[in-house]
């Protein structure tokens, strides 16, 4: 368990407060709605079940980036653009998962990583609080409002036991190579019989002698990992030139999935507001589809319910 406190605080730990916002995942989503509530002064909170913030950058390594003319997402892309992160519609995943941790403890805004929510306390049709897993053992999260802004709905399985979450409509993983020469700045279609239902894409990065090869499946049942030897070969095929002297040097540790529009939905929890990407009102196929999503959930919140907590949340067992 790894917990973050304000810059230049003294340490208080977050299981002694009362966050006026708890954000349930790591994700654009969460990383976007922080930054708003923060900035209208909410003592705001992120569970995470890794220490990964913007995991869809820095972790699925996704050039899946979009556009969007909507301010706060301009002034993120302006901030990665000056630290030599972003440019031209890519985004280097290891330095923005860096800045995305920054910018939260700059804003004030709490990290609680590697904690899984076990279960819901209640009051009323409002949750009072999260029992979380640490690596210290059960521990009690104390929030007037909840964002549940993790890809699968934790919070939504918690209050709904039934609850399943969407399935992608496709999986997209990107690998990544050094060549022995610069490349042309373009983007290469890549057939590979192979995977008869993928989509390759053979293009540059933000890096001088480095490109990328972005496999998109539409297979839910195959593995991820095992696509990357047939696409490896596909891509040697098409291109011999530029990979006889090419090394892989990293690749996607996670999948990143892209979801068609959804049916809105309630939870029935009247100080819950639903973030999670698959559940999004459009197509959310795009990291700056994830990222609206977040900044579209911290509005909701205006007119969600505040659940004030019981005199004994701090005391009560577990």
């Amino acid at each position: 368990m790894i917990a973050t406190t304000a810059a230049g605080s003294a340490y208080r730990s977050l299981f002694q407060d009362v966050h006026d916002v708890a954000i349930v995942g790591g994700g654009y989503a969460a990383l976007a709605a922080a930054q708003a509530l923060a900035g209208q002064g909410r003592a705001v909170l992120v569970i995470d079940r890794q220490a990964a913030l913007a995991w869809e950058s820095g972790w699925a390594m996704s050039q899946e980036v979009g556009s969007s003319s909507d301010p706060t997402w301009a002034g993120w892309l302006k901030g990665l653009e000056q630290r030599g992160a972003a440019r031209a519609g890519m985004i280097d995943g290891a330095v923005a998962e860096i800045i995305a941790h920054e910018t939260m403890r700059r804003a004030g805004v709490r990290v609680l990583a590697y904690a899984a929510g076990m279960a819901v306390e209640r009051s009323g049709d409002m949750i009072s609080a999260l029992i979380v897993g640490t690596k210290s053992g059960l521990r009690r999260v104390v929030a007037r409002q909840w964002i549940d802004a993790s890809e699968t709905g934790e919070l939504l399985a918690l209050v709904d036991p039934g609850w399943r979450p969407p399935a992608p409509a496709e999986r997209a993983v990107t690998l990544y190579l050094r060549h022995a020469e610069a490349l042309l700045p373009e983007s290469v279609p890549v057939d590979c019989p192979a995977l008869p239902r993928a989509e390759l894409t053979w293009r540059p990065t933000l890096w001088r002698n480095e490109s990328s090869l972005s496999i998109v499946l539409r297979d839910q049942t195959r593995d991820a990992r095992s696509a990357w030897v047939p696409a490896l070969a596909a891509l040697r095929t098409s291109q011999p030139a530029a990979m006889a002297r090419a090394v892989l040097t990293h690749g996607s540790v996670l999948t990143f999935p892209r979801y068609a529009a959804a049916e809105a939905r309630d939870a029935g929890i009247g100080n819950l507001t639903i973030a999670v990407p698959g559940l999004a009102s459009g197509a959310c196929a795009t990291i700056a589809h994830r990222y609206l999503t977040g900044v579209a959930a911290a509005a909701a919140l205006s007119s969600s319910r505040r659940c004030d907590p019981p005199a004994d949340a701090f005391t009560r067992p577990i």
